[in-house]
């Protein structure tokens, strides 16, 4: 399995950048476990072919999603505080944060796309929501734990201001 590196984002030095409104067929939800099946088939499309892939299935994903809605991922989700993005009834995208027990303050537990959504600017338009969205109900910062040599995942997170913590 390769390594992973976390990262930190201090909120209180969180400036949203202008983002401008998200594409027009694109409606945004908080996320509810009413949508446990469409995020499981989400987390397929979107890491199958990737570094984080491992030739999980649906079923394996189901068992995730229930699991993060569970509090077995380290803690509560913050599910309130966490987007999906639908176009046309389907979820194409996906914010997910967490409380990170370990570390008394939020993390960020997933960030999917589908591959037809990719490179148009959802991901960052989620990650950039939920941020603003944490900082508004008075969380201090927010962790990430990224995959090393997950370059989409690391420039993602870098521009929205986290820093690679040392180990």
């Amino acid at each position: 399995m390769p390594a992973r590196s976390e990262y930190y984002l201090d909120l209180a030095q969180f400036h949203p950048p202008q983002m401008g409104r998200v594409q027009h067929d694109v409606a945004l939800t908080k996320a509810t476990e009413s949508d446990i099946g469409a995020l499981a088939e989400l987390m397929v499309e979107a890491y199958r072919g990737t570094i984080d892939y491992h030739g999980e299935g649906v079923e394996d994903s189901i068992a995730e999603v229930r699991g993060y809605f569970a509090g077995h991922s380290g803690g509560y989700p913050l599910a309130q505080l966490s987007r999906l993005a639908f176009r046309n009834d389907r979820l194409i995208a996906a914010c997910l944060c967490a409380h990170w027990d370990q570390r008394g303050q939020p993390v960020v537990a997933y960030v999917m796309t589908t591959a037809s959504a990719k490179r148009q600017g959802l991901a960052r338009f989620l990650l950039v929501s939920v941020l603003g969205l944490l900082q508004s109900a008075g969380h201090g910062g927010v962790h990430a734990v990224i995959t090393d040599g997950n370059e989409a995942s690391e420039r993602l997170f870098r521009q929205a201001g986290f820093n690679r913590l040392a180990v």
